[in-house]
């Protein structure tokens, strides 16, 4: 599914303001880091199985990021390891009891992070203030970068590199460039002189699904951890939704898998695949 411009459908809001988000795209995303995982066939007894194999990663950058104590040599108004504030609900989220208290954090922030990209994009303005409040996005300026309309920040994230610093802290640059194209045309989060300008989007969550709280280990490693979000969701649909199981029928519960790849590189351990159910 693709988010869709704010000219053509009423932007829906999941949160209330001072609260980050806490849910994820509906069906499948059209962007191409946001696509759900292709789904494991059957195995000769009809039993659906997971993949225990895992793909060669994408080459990743080398670069260290900035830390707290550089920040002002960096520019930076945040410090990037610490982004961004989570609330209650954002700690509340099952994590993986098999990743570290360290990973299991990158995970919460993950969560926040790539709902940004495959759910409401004007939801980077609910992150409060250092002084706790929150900006007006009804008040969000607006800007035309070649030919296309974007809203201007004036929130947490406003300076451009404070933005691209909180997303890369989390996920390798080559799945930021890829969970930021929405078309061949259009990126969702685009650099304007230094201020953070964004298309107004929004997505639909379905609300079938009734559990996502299940994590299936496929790999792990000193350098790399493969693992699956497992979703269960009530009336299967043929012909649209694509199930673990073999022999599910229309109207029954079913299941999906949703795939994340962890990365340890010289930055830290990093995103290179993430996805989640919605």
């Amino acid at each position: 599914m693709q988010m869709q411009d704010s000219t053509h459908i009423c932007l829906k809001r999941f949160f209330a303001r001072g609260a980050v988000l806490v849910m994820c795209v509906a069906a499948v995303c059209n962007l191409a880091a946001c696509n759900e995982i292709e789904e494991p066939a059957p195995s000769a007894t009809g039993t659906p199985t997971i993949p225990t194999q895992v793909t060669e990663p994408p080459g990743i950058s080398t670069e260290a990021p900035e830390h707290s104590d550089t920040l002002q040599q960096s520019g930076l108004t945040i410090d990037p390891s610490k982004e961004p504030p989570l609330d209650a609900a954002a700690l509340s989220i099952a994590v993986p009891d098999f990743l570290t208290a360290e990973q299991q954090d990158l995970y919460r922030r993950a969560y926040c992070i790539y709902n940004l990209f495959c759910l409401e994009s004007a939801a980077v303005e609910d992150f409060p203030l250092k002084d706790g409040t929150i900006r007006c996005t009804e008040n969000t300026g607006r800007v035309e970068i070649n030919g296309i309309e974007y809203c201007k920040s004036s929130g947490r994230y406003q300076k451009w590199d404070d933005f691209v610093a909180l997303v890369e802290s989390v996920f390798t640059p080559q799945l930021f460039q890829k969970l930021n194209t929405y078309s061949e045309e259009k990126v969702i989060f685009q650099n304007n002189e230094g201020t953070l300008c964004y298309l107004d989007l929004s997505n639909v969550a379905d609300d079938r699904l009734f559990n996502k709280e299940e994590f299936k280990l496929v790999t792990q490693s000193d350098s790399e951890i493969q693992f699956y979000v497992i979703g269960d969701y009530a009336n299967y649909i043929s012909g649209y939704d694509e199930p673990l199981e073999s022999d599910v029928q229309p109207g029954d519960d079913f299941t999906k898998a949703f795939s994340c790849t962890l990365l340890k590189t010289q930055a830290g351990w990093r995103f290179s695949e993430y996805s989640q159910p919605s």
